[in-house]
C-alpha cells in the first residue's frame, strides 16, 4: 500500500513542479510549489518509515537490491526537495522526482 501512495506523491509532485516553471503558469507559480513541496514532503516522511521498517530488522539489516534500489529513490527526493528550494532548479526537481517514483515500489519486493 505505502508503495502506491508514495509513488503518487512523488509523480504528483512532480507534475507540480514542472508546471510552476512553464510561463503560462506563472501566475500560479507559488502555489503549485507549494503543493510540490507539502506532497515532497509526505512522500518523504512515508519513503522513510517504509523504509525503516523493511531495512531494520529484528535480525539485523535487511539489504536486499530492491531495498538499495528504494535507499536511492528516497536520496534521489531529499535531494531533488534540496535542489528545489532554488526556483531556477525546479525542473531538475521535476526529473529527479519521477526518477525517485519509479524506484520507490521496489521497496516491497
Amino acid at each position: 500500500m505505502f508503495q502506491i501512495t508514495i509513488f503518487s506523491l512523488y509523480l504528483v509532485a512532480a507534475i507540480a513542479f514542472a508546471t510552476s516553471r512553464l510561463p503560462i503558469y506563472s501566475e500560479r507559480s507559488r502555489v503549485l510549489s507549494v503543493v510540490a513541496f507539502s506532497l515532497t514532503v509526505a512522500g518523504l516522511l512515508m519513503h522513510s518509515q517504509g523504509l525503516y521498517t523493511t531495512i531494520f530488522q529484528d535480525d539485523g539489516l535487511r539489504l536486499a537490491f530492491s531495498s538499495v534500489v528504494s535507499l536511492i529513490a528516497f536520496q534521489l527526493a531529499l535531494i531533488g526537495l534540496i535542489g528545489a528550494l532554488e526556483k531556477d532548479l525546479r525542473g531538475m526537481t521535476a526529473g529527479l522526482l519521477l526518477l525517485a517514483a519509479l524506484s520507490a515500489p521496489s521497496m516491497g519486493l
